[in-house]
Parts: structure tokens; C-alpha cells; sequence
């Protein structure tokens, strides 16, 4: 495997150190402990045993294949080397054509200084992406007060994104359509940990594939997990695996000290240890070791790794074949359903230079995001289901209020449909630039209205309608509501606890 280069530059993300107002601010999120890598000292990625590992990784199935060993980087692992949610709404939507006005409003700035930040092309052409050197210069001396900290704490995660998380190998850029999800109020509801494995993924298979010599995503992420797994490649570096939440910052101190010095320069020193691994070669289940227990806002998640859907953000999409991968996940092979639909080999997309256009609904993109949303159906474990709240895009219908109303939730509509004692309803609209309505449920747990019922949108159209819709609807709009058009029996709603 020839590897070129790592667009990961982590060391540059560390020597941002926040100021203290910025700094509690972003503890307050998911993202909080990427705070605590700030300090760190100059981190290493040894290129050569991620380019040996990568030797072994199978393209079509998106697992690494050691003879009769399957292997896979997965939620479980991104969970537990991040400390990223891994359920949640997946990190995808609009990508709005005004990219000036989205940063005006995100970033608080005026016109010409959102302008100032975009990328200019070798033609002297403004592209859509923010060029992450004039980013930093705008924002990472400059005074923070109370009314300006919400911008502040947004060009810091865009920043960690751009150089670290979501990192491309095109430019040192980062685009513009993250910024509606960096709200801080909200910024938890994603599952940036999927996010995260989809673009690690997708340039995994790219570079595997030969459509490129760089590898970009977060790749500090796959070497822990390749230290994780086999004790081969920790012998050859002479390292233990560290105790503590998450284990990237365990591993920086164990990164600095050991591989800066080491002169393991030969991919074949890697291949030879990698070509030898049997089933008892490899640490199935490391994360059960004392001194790595999870946080309790994240136990919640676990019933996430076993779920047999695709990571995606925005463009990138990747299986997460647990189906094949089922030894990692503490399983015997008579506890795997087989009743489940197969992963489909995914047909990615480039972003651009249409826009206005939402990642969510598009035609080849919408089968990946509809299988999210209903992630809990997709749970290969026999015997294993998960009843609690899921957090999606989704249609609450409510059964006390005669009111219908939509709000906005990430600069995108969202209907909720409300249904009076006797079973009428009235509909209400918002002006909105996303192309598809935008369904979601309420996540507040303090919420004191009357009990939802959940109609999941795709199902409801998929399997329970009874009739279709008129033909002149279809000719005029390719979006068909089926609230217009389907009755809904109480038979097919199910209560929300």
C-alpha cells in the first residue's frame, strides 16, 4: 500500500489553546474532550503500519480481512476512542446555495468578512469552502465577550472539524454546511461519531481502491484502534494499552513517548505481523477492561453497536457491517439474525455544484438515511431490541391540542402534525429552503404537552398506505404529503413512552 500522505493535522488543531470562557464553553459539549488533546505534545501517526493495515482492507464488505479473521472499525470503537455519541440525527441536510449568508449568520460577521473567508481557486474563483487558515487568523486571538462567545465556540469546532474529524484531501478547507449543526444548545443530538467513522471509511476505501494516495478522516482514530486490537503491532512499539475515557487521550501520551522515537520505518516489518493474525491473535473485546468504562450520558448508546445500518455525513456513506463482524461484538455466531436486509454497496456522490440540495432526500442518498432513522429495526443481536426514544428527522403527531404547527430545527422545517379529540387535524407551514420536509420528534424531557405518537415517514409510505396518491399531485411536485392524501387509522400509531 502506497500511502502518500495523512490530511489529519491534529498538531496543528492542538496548539489552538482555547482561553478559559471558550474552553468551558466547549466542555459543555460532545466535543469536550478533544479540550483536553490541546495540551498535548507533538502526536505522531506511524504511516507505515496504517499503510500495512490497509493491506488488508476489503473494499466491497468495508472490514479488514486477515485470511479467515474479519475485522471492523465500528461504532463500538469510535464510542470508545472518541467519546462521541454514535446515535442521534445523522449529521446530514441541506447544503444551502448562499454560503456568505450562512456564515453571517453562524459566525456573526459581516458580508464581507464571510466573504474574506472562503477558499479563492488557483483561477480567482470563490469556492464554498471555508479556507481554515483565515479561520483561525479571525478568530483564534481575538477578544471573546458574552456576545460574541457563540461564534466563537462555532469557528473552534468548525476548526477542530476541518483539521482533524472531517478533513478532506483537497485543501486545507472546511465547508460552510456544518456550521447550522454547531449550535450549542443542539450540537449533542448528532451522531458525530458516525459522522466521523463515514469519512474515515470512505477515504479507506478510496485510497484501497486507488482514486487516491492520501488518507483523510480521523486517523489518530485508526491507529488506536489498530493498537487496540492486536498485541503484534504493540509489541513491535513496545506499548501497553492505557486505562480512562476516551482512550485518544490515553494514547497521546503513549503516541509522544514511544513512536517519535521509533525506527520502524519498513511497511513489510507490519505486513509480516498482520499476515500471521489468527482469531487468537486478536483482542476481541478490549473495551471491557477494567478503567475504561463509559461516561453515563453515553451508556445509553451501546445498543447502537449493534446495529446494521450506514454511517453518513452528508456525502459520505459507509456500511457497518456488524453482521459479518459479529466476534468483536462479544457474540457467537448463533446469536446473528440472518432475517436482515443486506447492505447495499454504497454509489457516493460529490458535493456541488448543485445546490440547495438535501443530502437526506436525494434519490441514491435517501435508502441510507431512511435506514437510520429506523436504526433500531436493523439490531442483529437475537433477542435484542431497543424501545427507547430515537432522535430523528421525524413527524410527532399529538393527540390533545387541535393545532398544527412547524418550527424550525437546524434552519430546516419541521412539521408536526396535531390531532384534536376527534381525530381531526389542522396543518400549518413555515418557509423553508430545505427540499423535503424535515420530520422530527421532540427530545426535551421536560416536555409537558400532551403524549406523542410517532409515524415514522418512510414506513408510513412504504407499507402502511392504503391508496396512492392522486397522479396530478406527482406531476406537479416530486414531494407528496401523505397527510393530504392517506387516512390514518389510531391502529397504525404507536404510543411513545
Amino acid at each position: 500500500m502506497d500511502l502518500g500522505k495523512n490530511c489529519m493535522h491534529l498538531n496543528t488543531f492542538t496548539s489552538w489553546v482555547p482561553d478559559m470562557k471558550l474552553k468551558n464553553e466547549v466542555e459543555k459539549t460532545c466535543f469536550k474532550y478533544f479540550v483536553q488533546l490541546s495540551n498535548a505534545n507533538q502526536i505522531k501517526i506511524p504511516l507505515q503500519m496504517l499503510a500495512a493495515l490497509l493491506e488488508f482492507y476489503n473494499t466491497d464488505g468495508e472490514y479488514f480481512k486477515f485470511g479467515d479473521v474479519v475485522l471492523d472499525i465500528g461504532l463500538e470503537d469510535i464510542l470508545y476512542i472518541t467519546g462521541l455519541p454514535i446515535d442521534g440525527k445523522q449529521v446530514s441536510g441541506v447544503e444551502h446555495k448562499n454560503a456568505t449568508a450562512t456564515i453571517v449568520e453562524h459566525l456573526s460577521i459581516t458580508e464581507a468578512e464571510a466573504k474574506d473567508l472562503l477558499l479563492v481557486t488557483k483561477r480567482d474563483k470563490q469556492s464554498f469552502d471555508i479556507d481554515l487558515g483565515k479561520l483561525r487568523a479571525k478568530f483564534k486571538d481575538s477578544t471573546i465577550s458574552d456576545e460574541n462567545l457563540a461564534s466563537h465556540v462555532k469557528a473552534y469546532l468548525l476548526y477542530l472539524l476541518g483539521e482533524v474529524l472531517l478533513n478532506t484531501p483537497s485543501s486545507n478547507t472546511i465547508s460552510y454546511i456544518y456550521l447550522p449543526f454547531l449550535d450549542i444548545d443542539r450540537i449533542d443530538s448528532y451522531a458525530w461519531g458516525a459522522a466521523v467513522l463515514a469519512t474515515l471509511k470512505v477515504s479507506m476505501r478510496k485510497l484501497c481502491s486507488g482514486e487516491t494516495r492520501t488518507l483523510s478522516g480521523f486517523t489518530y482514530a485508526l491507529m488506536v484502534f489498530a493498537f487496540e486490537r492486536f498485541a503484534c503491532l504493540r509489541n513491535l512499539y513496545g506499548v501497553r494499552t492505557p486505562f480512562g475515557f476516551p482512550l485518544m487521550v490515553g494514547w497521546v501520551e503513549i503516541s509522544h513517548a514511544k513512536l517519535r522515537k521509533n525506527t520502524l520505518t519498513n511497511v513489510e516489518i507490519f505486513s509480516e505481523q498482520l499476515s500471521n493474525v489468527k482469531n487468537e491473535n486478536v483482542d476481541w473485546c478490549p473495551y471491557k477492561r477494567d478503567g475504561c468504562g463509559l461516561p453515563n450520558e453515553l451508556e445509553h448508546q451501546t445498543w447502537m453497536v449493534y446495529a446494521k445500518v450506514y454511517s453518513i455525513c452528508f456525502e459520505n456513506i459507509a456500511k457497518h457491517p456488524v453482521d459479518v463482524c459479529w466476534r468483536q461484538l462479544g457474540l457467537e455466531k448463533e446469536e446473528v439474525r440472518t432475517d436482515l436486509t443486506k447492505l447495499k454497496d454504497v454509489k457516493l456522490q460529490k458535493r456541488g455544484p448543485k445546490k440547495d440540495k438535501d443530502w437526506r432526500s436525494t434519490k441514491c442518498y435517501k435508502p441510507y438515511n431512511d435506514r437510520w432513522v429506523e436504526r433500531n429495526m436493523f439490531l442483529i443481536k437475537e433477542g435484542f431490541s431497543y424501545d427507547g426514544q430515537l432522535v430523528n428527522y421525524e413527524q410527532v403527531l399529538e393527540t390533545a391540542s387541535p393545532t398544527h404547527h412547524v418550527h424550525h430545527v437546524d434552519d430546516e422545517a419541521t412539521e408536526v402534525v396535531t390531532h384534536s379529540e376527534g381525530g381531526s387535524s389542522s396543518r400549518e407551514s413555515s418557509p423553508s429552503q430545505s427540499t423535503e420536509p424535515v420530520i422530527e420528534a421532540s427530545d426535551d424531557a421536560d416536555d409537558t404537552r400532551a403524549p406523542h405518537t410517532i409515524v415514522r415517514y418512510s414506513r408510513l409510505l412504504r407499507e402502511l398506505s392504503p391508496v396512492s396518491p392522486p397522479r396530478h399531485a406527482k406531476r406537479q411536485s416530486k414531494r407528496v404529503d401523505p397527510f393530504l392524501f392517506i387516512p390514518i387509522p389510531t391502529t397504525w400509531l404507536c404510543e411513545r413512552n
